[in-house]
């Protein structure tokens, strides 16, 4: 999960993490390869993402991670919290448009606290076996709009 330190330089990280902050309102994170589980390094540095591709990575790391999971995410309100609650939506027996509903809901929540994103539309929610494949239309408060898709 942590970039291998052979391939990264000491003094690109040291540049890099003054000029990022840890704030989810960021506009510069670093890109993640979930599929491989590390950091996307190029020319030796961590790979920089800013605009639209930062806000998908945004999406795909808060939807992730499990809201109340890890410590490291806790804040004493409950409105700063980092992730998402779908865990605990899955297995449970509920009626359809109930469950699309507090997915709808959760996932909203989540995102909204980006500075950058207005407001989630067009959602669609279709089941694949165990999975949930959910699509929907990121709206930016700069007018840009793009389609996500997760799969939960």
């Amino acid at each position: 999960m942590f970039p291998d330190i052979t391939t990264v330089s000491l003094d690109a990280l040291i540049t890099d993490s003054t000029t990022a902050t840890t704030s989810i309102d960021s506009k510069i994170d670093y890109k993640f390869d979930f599929d491989l589980g590390d950091f996307v390094v190029m020319d030796g540095s961590l790979y920089q993402i800013q605009d639209v591709e930062e806000i998908k990575m945004f999406i795909r790391k808060s939807i992730k991670t499990e809201k109340y999971k890890f410590k490291i995410y806790e804040h004493e309100e409950d409105t700063d919290e980092y992730g998402v609650t779908l865990g605990e939506l899955m297995g449970q027996v509920l009626p359809k448009i109930i469950f699309e509903s507090n997915i709808k809901d959760t996932i909203t929540n989540a995102l909204l606290k980006h500075n950058r994103i207005l407001s989630l539309t067009d959602w669609n929610i279709e089941q694949a076996k165990s999975k949930f494949i959910v699509n929907f239309t990121v709206n930016m408060i700069d007018g840009v709009s793009f389609g996500e898709e997760v799969v939960i």
